[in-house]
């Protein structure tokens, strides 16, 4: 995660599994979350800006996810 979250100049890199039960993805690993328990109990949205990217198979580069509408931050 480290090294992805260098290559591509990122405060964070995360990774996510969609969680078809809760419709929702759910943290597997992440540079930002030091609590590794508590990170897969976090369900970001499919409104959030992952979720976009999970429900379209398309990726997406923003260049200020904070001022994004669907930045989710309840992290």
């Amino acid at each position: 995660m480290q090294v992805a979250e260098e290559f591509c100049f990122a405060e964070a890199a995360s990774i996510f599994l969609f969680e078809q039960m809760k419709q929702g993805l759910i943290f597997q690993a992440s540079t930002d979350i030091k609590n590794e328990e508590q990170m897969h109990y976090i369900l970001a949205p499919k409104e959030s800006i992952a979720g976009w990217v999970a429900v379209h198979s398309h990726p997406l580069n923003i260049e200020d996810v904070h001022q994004d509408s669907h930045f989710f931050s309840q992290v």
